[in-house]
C-alpha cells in the first residue's frame, strides 16, 4: 500500500485476505498509526541532535524525511498533520550565527534572509560590525558604500517593506545642529510635517548649506545628509533609482542655495534668525553662491526686524536706522509713517556679527540692505500718501533746504508727490516769511521790482513774502520746488491773494468806507497802469462788502443810483449803493464798479426791476409811466408767474369806464369793428367810447405796442377772446334771428367754449317764443320720429342745416338719441301707455338693433321694465317682464290664446272624489310584457345607460301599479299667475293618469272614435314616460315617442322586437332574467 511518506513504517499491521492492503478501519491498525507521529519525532530529534558538531550544511538532507505530500488515504493524511503539529513546537531549525556555534529555534521563530541582504550582512561582518548584538546599528557601523547598498536594497524591495516594522528603524543619516551625525526613521521622514532630510544639489554648495543649516535648523526642521554620504551617492551605479526612492517615498528634498534660502525665508519667525538670514544672503552673494538677481528676488519677501524688535514680512518702504539717517533730523520724532507700512530698520543691522564662520564688519550689512532691500534715507525716500508732521512746525534753515532738496531729488527721479503728503507741505506753517511762519500756499517769492507795486495792497492786507535774508541765496535754487508746494511767484497771484484775504476779512468784519474806496482806487491804478487785475476783481466781486439801500451785499446786481431810476423806484426795491455813506466820491469809480458787476446806468436793465419788484398795495395809484415800465419788464425779461397772476387779479388798468382787471378790458383794434356791429344788434352798450377799452389818452399811443404783453396778463385783444366775451352775454338775448346771427358769427370765427363751462341753447317753445335750455336736453336729429313730446328738443326742427354742425362740433350736442335715451323712452311708454302700434314698435326696435352690441345686452336686459306682448288680435301691449313669456308648448299656447300672454306657473290634475274606478287586467288592454321589454331596452341602450339595478326598479314600480278604468274624464288644470295676483285657470282632458302615492294607473275608457286614438296613445305614453323617468325628465320626449309607436303595434312581442331592432335597442342578460321572473309563463325571443 502506498502511504506517500518519505520513510517506511515497519509494524505488524492486520492485512486483508489478499495480503496487499492494510485494513485502515481496524482498531489494531489505527492504534499503530496513532503511535507513528511520536516515533517519527523521537527519531528526527535523535538525528538532529546527533549531528551537533557537523556543519549546518550537512543538516539539509535530514529535512527530506518530513512528510510534505498528501496521501490518497485520510488516515495517512491525519498522521502527516500530527507530525507537522509536533514539528512546529520543536527547536529544529538552525540559524545563522556567523560563527561555529550552532543554535536551533522553532520554525515560527526563524526568518529566511534574502541573498542580497545576506551579502550586505556578510560585508558588514567583514568590517567588524557585530550584527547579532541587539544594540548594534548596522547603518551607523558600515562604510558609506555598504550604507548606500543597504539603502538601495530597501528601495528595491520597498513594496515588501513599506508596511513592515522596518519603517521604524533609524536608517536615514543627517547632520544635527551640533554637527553630530544622527538618524531618522523612515516613518519620521514620511510623516506629514515631520523632520525632513535634505540633499544639496551639488558638492560645491553642500558644505556651505550644511554649515548655515546648523544656524537655522531649529526653525526649518530640515537637516542635510552628511557631506560624505552626498559625495558617495554619485559614485553608486544605481544612484538614479536610489535618488528617486529617497525623493518619492522618503520625502528627501534636493535643494540649491536659492531654494534653501527661500525655505528659510518662509520658516524663520525669530528676530535673531531674521538678522542671521540677512547675513546669510549677504555672505552667499559675496561668496558667489547666489547671484544678484536671486538675492533681489529673495529680498522682496525677506522678513525684517524694525526698530522695536518686531518682525514684519510686508512693507511699503524701508528706512535706515535713525541714528545713521538724515530723516530723523528733519522729522525729529520717531518714524511718522508706521501706519503706512514704512519700516525703520533695527539697530542690530548695524552691528558687527559672525554666523557660520563668516564675519561682518560694522555697517557693512546696511549697505547691502540699501542695494537689495531698498533701505533709504532722505532725499531718496519716496513719501507715502499721508501727512508730514514736520511740516506742522517751523523748520530751521537747514531742514527747510533739506526738505526742498528732497522734493528736487524726487522730481528728478520722476516720482509724483502723493496728494496727502503734498497737501501737508502746502498747508503746514513751516516756511519763514516776512511776517512770521506761513504755509507755502499762502506765501510769495516776488522780485524786488514788483514789491513796490504791491505797496497799495499791503495797506489792505499783510502779504507774506519769503524771508530771503533768512534763507540766503540758496532759496532761489528751489523755485520749481517752491512752486510745487504752493508758493506764488507772479503779480496776478498776489492780487488774487489780496482779494481772497479781503473777502475773508469782510466775512467776519464789514469793510470800512476807506477800505472800499482804497480797493476801487487800486483797481483804477492797475487798470490805468495796464497791469492784470482780473483775478483780483474776480475774488472780490462775489463777496458781500458793499453797503446798499438793502444792506451789505455783493457788488454784482447792486445799482449806482441816477435820475433814470426814478420811475423804477415806484415799483421795485432796487439795491442802490448807499450815497449818504459813500458820498459823491463813489461816482469817480463808475468804470471800476461796472467791472465788479455794479449796474451803473439803466440801459434796459428790466430784469433788475423784476428781481426786486415790490408793487404797492394799491396798483391803481401807479402813474402811467410806471404801468408802461411794467409792460416793458414783461416784454424784455422773465417775469415770475406769481407776478403775472397778481396783475391778472388786480383792477389797475384805466379804461373808459374806470379801473378794471385785465380780463375785463379790451385793447382797441380795427378788427373789433365787426364785433361792434354784432353788438349793435343786441343793444349792448359796447362802443369804443363807453366800453371797457384801455384809455389811450391816459397811457398814450405807446400802450398799443404792448398788445402781446397785455394779452399775457388777460387783456382781450384778439378776436377769438372777444368771441368768448360775446358768448358770455348771449343768454341775455331773446330775439331768435339775432341769436342765430351770433351763432353763425361764433361758428365762422371757430370759437370754442371752455371745457367745463355751462352750455345753453336757444329753443322755440311755441308759447313764449323761446327759452334757453341746457345742451344735454337737446338732440340734433330724431331719425325714427319716436321722441315727439319727449323731454328732448330736436334742433333739426328749429335751425337750418347749415348751423346744425356748430351745435354738434362746438357745443357737443348729440347728433342722434343714444341707447340710454331709447331705454328711457321705452320705460316712459311703459308707464304712460298700454298699447303700441305695430309701426311704432318696429321703428323702435330697428333703432335699438343699430345701437346694440354684445356688451350692451346685459345692461339692456336690466334696464327694460316692460316688454311687448301680443295676443290673437295682434295688438301690442307693454307688460311687466314677469307677465310675458315666449311659448315653447303649442298645446299650452292654444289653451291661452285668447288671453294676454302670461307666464305659465303650475299644472294640477283633478279627479272627482266620487268617480267609479273598475279594476282591469292590463293584458286585456295592451301587452304588458312587450311594453316592459320596450322600456328596458330604452333604459339600457339610450344615452341614459342606466345601471341594471336602477332600470329594474323603474320598470318594477310600473308593474306594481294596479290598473283601473273609468268612464269619467281625467282633467288637468293649468294656472297662470298675473303680477297683479290674479290667477287664470284652464282645463284639459288627459285621459290617462299615474298616481304614484296610491300606486294606481287610471285609464279613461276609450269610445273607439278614430280621432281620439292618437290623443289617447300620446297621453298614455306621456304618463308612463313621466312616471318611469321621474329623475331624468329630459329623456321623457324620446321615450314617449317610442311607447306611442309601440301602442299602435299593441306591444306585440314580434313587432316590439322589430321596433327595438330598428331603433338599435336591446336588453342585456340581467334584463332577460328580470323579465323571466316578472313574467314566468311568457316566452321571449331576444334580439342580440
Amino acid at each position: 500500500m502506498v502511504t506517500n511518506f518519505p520513510f517506511i513504517i515497519q509494524a505488524d499491521f492486520v492485512l486483508a485476505s489478499s495480503r496487499e492492503t492494510i485494513l485502515l478501519d481496524n482498531k489494531w491498525n489505527q492504534g499503530i498509526l496513532e503511535c507513528v507521529p511520536s516515533a517519527f519525532m523521537e527519531a528526527f530529534r535523535t538525528l538532529v541532535a546527533g549531528s551537533y558538531e557537523a556543519p549546518v550544511s550537512s543538516l539539509i538532507y535530514l529535512f527530506k524525511f518530513i512528510p510534505i505530500h498528501s496521501s490518497r488515504h485520510g488516515n495517512f493524511n491525519h498522521v502527516r498533520e500530527e507530525i507537522k503539529a509536533k514539528l512546529a513546537e520543536e527547536k529544529i531549525i538552525p540559524i545563522e550565527t556567523f560563527s561555529n556555534q550552532k543554535h536551533f529555534y522553532k520554525p515560527r521563530e526563524v526568518c529566511r534572509l534574502l541573498r542580497k541582504f545576506r551579502n550586505i550582512l556578510t560585508k558588514a561582518r567583514q568590517e567588524g560590525v557585530y550584527i547579532l548584538i541587539q544594540s548594534s546599528n548596522l547603518a551607523d557601523g558600515v562604510s558609506e558604500d555598504i550604507y548606500l547598498e543597504l539603502l538601495y536594497f530597501v528601495a528595491k524591495n520597498w513594496q515588501r517593506f513599506y508596511k513592515s516594522k522596518i519603517v521604524n528603524i533609524p536608517l536615514i543619516k543627517y547632520v544635527a545642529s551640533d554637527g553630530i551625525r544622527s538618524f531618522f526613521s523612515l516613518h519620521e521622514c514620511r510623516h506629514h510635517n515631520a523632520k525632513r532630510a535634505v540633499l544639496a544639489d551639488s558638492g560645491r554648495t553642500c558644505s556651505w548649506m550644511i554649515t548655515w543649516n546648523n544656524v537655522f535648523a531649529c526653525a526649518t526642521n530640515q537637516w542635510f545628509m552628511p557631506e560624505s554620504t552626498q559625495q558617495a551617492i554619485p559614485q553608486l551605479h544605481t544612484n538614479q533609482r536610489l535618488l528617486e526612492w529617497l525623493a518619492n517615498d522618503v520625502n528627501v528634498l534636493t535643494l540649491n542655495v536659492y531654494s534653501f534660502a527661500d525655505v528659510l525665508c518662509s520658516s524663520i519667525d525669530n528676530s535673531k534668525l531674521v538678522i542671521a538670514y540677512a547675513h546669510f544672503l549677504y555672505h552667499s552673494l559675496s561668496n558667489g553662491f547666489l547671484s544678484t538677481r536671486e538675492v533681489d528676488d529673495l529680498c522682496k519677501s525677506m522678513p525684517l526686524v524694525d526698530n522695536y524688535g518686531s518682525i514684519t514680512k510686508s512693507r511699503q518702504e524701508v528706512l535706515v536706522p535713525a541714528n545713521v539717517s538724515k530723516w530723523a533730523g528733519l522729522i525729529v520724532s520717531s518714524n511718522p509713517w508706521t501706519y503706512e507700512n514704512y519700516i525703520e530698520l533695527g539697530k542690530a543691522y548695524l552691528n558687527a556679527s559672525s554666523y557660520a564662520g563668516q564675519y561682518t564688519d560694522y555697517g557693512k550689512l546696511i549697505g547691502f540692505l540699501k542695494t537689495h532691500v531698498g533701505a533709504s534715507d532722505i532725499p531718496y525716500i519716496s513719501p507715502p500718501n499721508a501727512g508730514f508732521s514736520a511740516a506742522d512746525t517751523p523748520l530751521t534753515k537747514e531742514n527747510a533746504l533739506l526738505l526742498l532738496d528732497w522734493i528736487q531729488k524726487l522730481k528728478y527721479r520722476g516720482v509724483n508727490l502723493p496728494e496727502m503728503f503734498l497737501k501737508g507741505l502746502k498747508e503746514g506753517r513751516w516756511l519763514k516769511v516776512t511776517c512770521g511762519y506761513r504755509p507755502p500756499s499762502k506765501s510769495f517769492l516776488i522780485g524786488s521790482w514788483l514789491e513796490k507795486l504791491l505797496q497799495s495792497g499791503s495797506v489792505l492786507v499783510d502779504i507774506p513774502l519769503i524771508d530771503e535774508s533768512f534763507y540766503g541765496d540758496r532759496i532761489n535754487k528751489y523755485k520749481e520746488e517752491l512752486k510745487t508746494v504752493g508758493v506764488m511767484f507772479d503779480y496776478e497771484e498776489a492780487c488774487e491773494f489780496i482779494g481772497k484775504e479781503l473777502m475773508c476779512r469782510a466775512a467776519s468784519l464789514s469793510l470800512r468806507k476807506s477800505h472800499v474806496l482804497l480797493m476801487l482806487n487800486s483797481i483804477q491804478y492797475l487798470r490805468k497802469s495796464l497791469l492784470p487785475f482780473d483775478k483780483f476783481v474776480d475774488n472780490i466781486k462775489e463777496g458781500s462788502w458793499l453797503k446798499t439801500s438793502c444792506g451789505v451785499r455783493s457788488p454784482v446786481g447792486s445799482v449806482l443810483n441816477g435820475s433814470e431810476w426814478q420811475v423804477a423806484s415806484q415799483i421795485s426795491d432796487i439795491p442802490f449803493i448807499d450815497h449818504d455813506y459813500f458820498g459823491e466820491e463813489i461816482y469817480n469809480y463808475k468804470v471800476e464798479l461796472k467791472l465788479l458787476g455794479v449796474i451803473v446806468d439803466f440801459n434796459g436793465n428790466y430784469q433788475v426791476v423784476i428781481e426786486h419788484l415790490k408793487l404797492p398795495s394799491n396798483l391803481a395809484s401807479l402813474t402811467a409811466e410806471a404801468i408802461l415800465l411794467i409792460m416793458e419788464c414783461i416784454k424784455h425779461s422773465n417775469v415770475p408767474i406769481e407776478v403775472l397772476n397778481l396783475l391778472r387779479g388786480t383792477s389797475f388798468l384805466k379804461t373808459n369806464i374806470g379801473f378794471k382787471t385785465p380780463s375785463e378790458c379790451f385793447l382797441y383794434d380795427p378788427v373789433w369793428g365787426c364785433i361792434l356791429e354784432v353788438f349793435s344788434i343786441t343793444n349792448l352798450l359796447l362802443n369804443p367810447t363807453d366800453g371797457p377799452f384801455i384809455d389811450e389818452n391816459w397811457y398814450g399811443p405807446k400802450i398799443a405796442s404792448f398788445q402781446k404783453e397785455l394779452n399775457a396778463i388777460g387783456v382781450i385783444g384778439e378776436v377769438e377772446k372777444g368771441c368768448s366775451l360775446l358768448a358770455s352775454h348771449l343768454d341775455s338775448l331773446s330775439d331768435h334771428d339775432n341769436i342765430v346771427k351770433i351763432y353763425m358769427y361764433l361758428f365762422e370765427q371757430n370759437w370754442k367754449p371752455k371745457e367745463k363751462s355751462a352750455k345753453k341753447i336757444w329753443v322755440l317753445d311755441g308759447i313764449n317764443g323761446g327759452k334757453w335750455v341746457d345742451s344735454e336736453e337737446c338732440i340734433i336729429h330724431d331719425p325714427a320720429k319716436l321722441f315727439a313730446g319727449s323731454k328732448f328738443y330736436f334742433l333739426e326742427d328749429i335751425y337750418d342745416s347749415n348751423i346744425l354742425e356748430f351745435f354738434n362740433a362746438i357745443l357737443k350736442v348729440k347728433n342722434k338719441p343714444s341707447l340710454d335715451d331709447y331705454v328711457d323712452l321705452w320705460n316712459d311708454w311703459g308707464s304712460s301707455v298700454k298699447q303700441l302700434s305695430h309701426d311704432e314698435c318696429c321703428r323702435f326696435w330697428k333703432s335699438i338693433s343699430k345701437l346694440l352690441s354684445s356688451k350692451h345686452e346685459t345692461k339692456l336686459a336690466e334696464s327694460f321694465i316692460k316688454l311687448p306682448a301680443t295676443s290673437r288680435n295682434d295688438n301690442i301691449f307693454l307688460l311687466d317682464k314677469e307677465d310675458a313669456f315666449i311659448p315653447d308648448n303649442l298645446h299650452m299656447m292654444k289653451l291661452f290664446e285668447r288671453e294676454i300672454l302670461f307666464l305659465l306657473c303650475k299644472e294640477a290634475t283633478s279627479l272627482q272624489h266620487d268617480v267609479k274606478l273598475k279594476n282591469v287586467d292590463p293584458n286585456n288592454i295592451f301587452n304588458l310584457q312587450g311594453l316592459a321589454k320596450l322600456i328596458l331596452g330604452f333604459l339600457a341602450c339610450s344615452s341614459l345607460e342606466m345601471e341594471p339595478k336602477k332600470r329594474h326598479e323603474a320598470v318594477q314600480n310600473f308593474l306594481n301599479l294596479s290598473f283601473h278604468e273609468t268612464k269619467e274624464p281625467i282633467n288637468v288644470s293649468y294656472s297662470l299667475s298675473l303680477s297683479s295676483g290674479k290667477i287664470i285657470t284652464k282645463k284639459a282632458n288627459k285621459r290617462v293618469r299615474w298616481e304614484s302615492q296610491s300606486c294606481k294607473f287610471i285609464i279613461q275608457k276609450m269610445d273607439g272614435a278614430p280621432d281620439e286614438i292618437l290623443k289617447y296613445a300620446t297621453y298614455f305614453s306621456e304618463a308612463i314616460s313621466e312616471g318611469v323617468l321621474r329623475e331624468n325628465h329630459d329623456h321623457v320626449p324620446a321615450l314617449t315617442d317610442l311607447i306611442t309607436t309601440g301602442f299602435f303595434l299593441k306591444f306585440k312581442n314580434e313587432e316590439i322586437d322589430f321596433l327595438m331592432e330598428s331603433k338599435n335597442l336591446q336588453i342585456e342578460h340581467e334584463d332577460e332574467e328580470f323579465l323571466s321572473s316578472a313574467f314566468p309563463f311568457a316566452c321571449f325571443t331576444f334580439i342580440c
